[in-house]
C-alpha cells in the first residue's frame, strides 16, 4: 500500500484535542496505534490517550521508551482510552516511542476488547 499522504504513523506521540474533556484542559498527548492500513490513514489516526495520572492499569513511559522526543512530565499510557482523531485535531507531533512499549500497549488494548 502506498503512503497516500500519511503524516502520523504507529509509535508517534502527538498532542491534540481531547474529545472527552469540555473544560479549559481540552488537549492531551496520544499514542498513534493505527498504521497505513487504516482506511483513512491520510486523514485520521486510531490512538490511545496518555495521562500524567499513574492508574494501576496504566503503562508507565520511561525515558528509555522514547526513540525521539519526550513529554515534560512523567506520563502513562491508558490502553482503555481509545480514540480516533482527525489530522485537524492534532496540534503537533511530540516524538516517537520504541516498538516494545507500543507492542505491549497493543496487547493490552486487545485484552480490553476481547
Amino acid at each position: 500500500m502506498t503512503d497516500r499522504g500519511v503524516r502520523y504513523r504507529r509509535r508517534d506521540v502527538v498532542w491534540g484535542v481531547d474529545p472527552f474533556k469540555s473544560d479549559d484542559e481540552t488537549e492531551r498527548p496520544f499514542l498513534v496505534l493505527s498504521n497505513e492500513n487504516h482506511p483513512f490513514a491520510d486523514q485520521q489516526v486510531a490512538a490511545i490517550g496518555i495521562t500524567t495520572t499513574p492508574w494501576p492499569e496504566s503503562i508507565e513511559i520511561s525515558s528509555e521508551d522514547w526513540e525521539l522526543g519526550e513529554l515534560p512530565r512523567q506520563s502513562y499510557i491508558s490502553p482503555w482510552i481509545i480514540v480516533t482523531r482527525d489530522y485537524d485535531d492534532i496540534l503537533r507531533s511530540i516524538g516517537r516511542l520504541r516498538s516494545d512499549i507500543v507492542e505491549r500497549t497493543l496487547f493490552e488494548v486487545v485484552e480490553y476488547l476481547s
